[in-house]
């Protein structure tokens, strides 16, 4: 939702503030958290019964729930880490008693390196005096952290550590030793101290890198997913049929009906439309990115969610399904010939309620799979579910205009005090996309770069 506040395409801005699109805002929270709902309802299961996944926070959840109903001494083991794991962050916190910090990071900067560049005869084509370095951090003395890394095991937290291996100590000191001119071309006055260029080039070149390789990610996942989803589709509509026969069901397996899924998913698809046409002044347009929306939104929840059986929610890569959504939408618009401002609208429209849509559709998959494993209802949890996102939507943007209004002075969201990195990256794909500026060549390596292909 911010993201709208960034935006700056040639001069003018997509909004000026929060509090006059409260109910703008409010919708698409409203509308995304609920289609969100809606799809996972059809995906539960796939993911949670049949998809051999070992949704790692959804079995601790309910380990736990067993432990304070077997006693013993398993809540003696519970309470005890969860004292651990407040003494530690009361001990590295500035907030508590600090003794010690969470992590130490710095630059380690490499020798200066003189390579003499020839042709194909040997002949001498010129010096370059190279430098650069490496940016590093230690691990974080984190109890969340720690206990996540636990719970996913060594081989996920592996991966995890590998792509920022990959990123911090090869692309990153590559690039800086390959381009040894870049500070004094970023620096506006003096050139920026080589953290900043490290962070620069981390955000504005390596995460391209990666929306590339999350894009093939996304559509494997599916592939691999096709089976199993239509297994579920045709499981839901014999589960409707049987519901309208009067047979008798499992309380474990029921779902929310699929007529009252696909008529609650083409009610809030409609008003979607509306905003969007809103924002294009288009309705071919308006339609189409409403189209793009229901299809990516379903397919991105379906990726977002198996990924959470894998990693957990709190590993779930929200940012970069939402970017796969924006890239998306994105080339519609181009391909459409809506540029500027209404453009870049409807691309954040489309981000936006995709991006609230694969959120709430990880939270509500842990959570099915904690009542499957507890033998819950699944029907009643679906339907807390959605009063629950109503309500939180109502609300949501009460604090973000609060934070905004409140550090005004140093330019609200988007300024010094509250960068909004995520945001900005947003608005920055958007209008570089809609307006021919995108890096699509490191997009491109991405896509190659990904080991799915072999």
């Amino acid at each position: 939702i911010p993201s709208f506040l960034l935006v700056n395409v040639g001069g003018e801005r997509l909004w000026t503030g929060l509090r006059e699109h409260y109910w703008e805002a409010t919708f698409i929270l409203i509308a995304g958290g609920l289609l969100g709902v809606m799809f996972i309802i059809v995906l539960r299961r796939p993911l949670c019964v049949e998809a051999a996944l070992p949704f790692p926070e959804s079995t601790a959840s309910a380990e736990i729930v067993k432990a304070g109903q077997e006693g013993g001494d398993r809540p003696k083991y519970i309470f005890g880490a969860m004292g651990l794991g407040a003494l530690i962050q009361f001990l590295k916190s500035d907030k508590g008693f600090q003794i010690f910090r969470e992590s130490s990071d710095g630059f380690l900067a490499f020798p200066s390196s003189v390579i003499h560049h020839f042709g194909f005869r040997k002949e001498a084509l010129g010096d370059v005096t190279h430098t650069g370095g490496i940016p590093y951090a230690t691990p974080a003395a984190s109890p969340a952290l720690l206990g996540i890394g636990y719970i996913i095991g060594p081989q996920l937290s592996a991966i995890n550590a590998a792509g920022g291996v990959l990123a911090w100590w090869v692309l990153i000191p590559l690039i800086l030793f390959l381009d040894p001119d870049l500070p004094r071309r970023l620096g506006q006055s003096g050139a920026p101290s080589w953290d900043v260029v490290s962070y620069s080039v981390w955000y504005n070149i390596v995460r391209p890198i990666a929306v590339g390789a999350m894009l093939v990610g996304a559509g494997h996942t599916m592939f691999t997913m096709r089976e199993a989803l239509m297994r579920s589709l045709r499981g839901a509509l014999e589960a409707s049929a049987r519901a309208r026969g009067g047979a008798a069901t499992d309380p474990a397996d029921t779902d929310l009906p699929l007529k009252w899924i696909l008529l609650a998913t083409i009610g809030l698809v409609i008003p979607i439309t509306a905003i969007y046409y809103r924002y294009t002044r288009s309705l071919g347009a308006a339609l189409l990115a409403a189209a793009v929306m229901t299809v990516t939104g379903f397919v991105l929840s379906a990726v977002g969610g198996y990924l959470v059986g894998l990693v957990g929610s709190s590993n779930q890569p929200l940012s970069g399904l939402t970017l796969s959504a924006l890239i998306i939408a994105a080339l519609v618009m181009v391909v459409i010939g809506v540029k500027g401002v209404p453009g870049v609208a409807a691309v954040l429209g489309v981000a936006s309620v995709v991006c609230c849509a694969c959120s709430t559709s990880g939270s509500l998959i842990q959570d099915l799979k904690a009542g499957h494993l507890l033998h819950g209802t699944p029907w009643k949890m679906q339907v807390v579910e959605i009063i629950t996102v109503v309500l939180v939507s109502l609300s949501l943007m009460l604090p973000i205009i609060a934070l905004h209004e409140a550090e005004i002075a140093s330019g609200g969201i988007g300024g010094r005090t509250l960068p909004a990195p995520q945001a900005g990256l947003m608005a920055q794909l958007a209008t570089g996309i809609v307006g021919g500026e995108m890096p699509w060549g490191l997009v491109l390596m991405g896509l190659a770069s990904d080991s799915r292909w072999s």
